[in-house]
């Protein structure tokens, strides 16, 4: 069909509408596809309805879709492509949880923010679609999370909105195992650090009464602690069962040695 022709059924259309509009009669036009040509006669939009659903296409000057949008079985869908027609951005809701992907030019995603069981989350991929970084938003605080070329957390920080516990920072090895703890609670500052099986081996602490360090042994059993008190500073060395048995301080009448019994009783000081 010509230009001439199709303006001829375009004229003859309106005059068919002005015609019913003028008798009160509102015309509808009923078609599995629709489509609009710019001046050149180029597809520049298409509306169709397939057994998938309504979906429309919007092109750009040189043909390219650069717009797609659907009513899907499994939900709404908006996609928007590049100049070489690579998907760079979607925007859909699947089964009633919304979703935006971003997508680089080599048609990898780089970017996901979604909303599944009404908890907001964030994931940022390397050029190789790895996740390198997450940000969620869960009932019981927010949390960063960070990955390594392997998707292994290497750092994770939090700030829970219950208990004592008001921030913590994660760093972790090649396995994905904690090493590194530092937080801060009601009582002050703490650093922590962990072993290759996770346990406690040595813990940084600030609190209203000074400075402590603590050191454990491979059982997690606190076996020294050193602290810089109001009195003075001390030292304390502990046995297997975490019983006090040395203690060596500096009070305001000098320095001070004990050594303890298992219960606890004094078997020698000095001076």
């Amino acid at each position: 069909m010509t230009i001439e022709e199709r303006l001829e059924v375009v004229e003859r259309e309106l005059a068919e509408l002005k015609a019913t509009q003028a008798q009160g009669v509102g015309k509808v036009i009923r078609a599995n596809e629709f489509i609009m040509e710019d001046e050149n006669g180029d597809d520049r939009a298409v509306l169709t309805v397939s057994k998938d659903g309504p979906a429309l296409e919007l092109f750009d000057e040189n043909g390219n879709v650069r717009v797609g949008l659907g009513a899907f079985r499994d939900g709404p869908r908006l996609e928007l492509y590049d100049e070489n027609d690579e998907t760079r951005a979607v925007l859909l809701i699947d089964k009633d949880e919304p979703g935006l992907a971003l997508f680089d030019k080599n048609g990898e995603t780089c970017a996901m923010l979604a909303a599944i069981e009404n908890v907001p989350g964030l994931l940022l991929y390397d050029e190789n679609g790895k996740t390198r970084a997450g940000l969620t938003a869960t009932k019981d605080g927010p949390g960063l999370r960070i990955y390594d070329e392997n998707e292994k957390v290497r750092a994770a920080l939090t700030a829970p909105k219950v208990g004592a516990l008001l921030s913590l920072l994660s760093l972790c090895d090649e396995n994905g195992k904690v090493r590194v703890g530092l937080g801060v609670n009601k009582d002050g500052p703490w650093l922590s650090l962990y072993d290759k099986n996770c346990k406690d081996r040595a813990a940084l602490a600030f609190n209203k009464y000074g400075p402590m360090l603590k050191l454990f042994d491979e059982n997690g059993k606190n076996r020294a602690g050193l602290g810089a008190l109001k009195d003075g500073p001390g030292l304390l060395l502990y046995d297997e069962n975490e019983k006090a048995r040395a203690a060596l301080g500096v009070l305001k009448d000098g320095p001070e040695l004990e050594l303890f019994e298992p219960d606890g009783e004094v078997i020698w000081s000095a001076p």
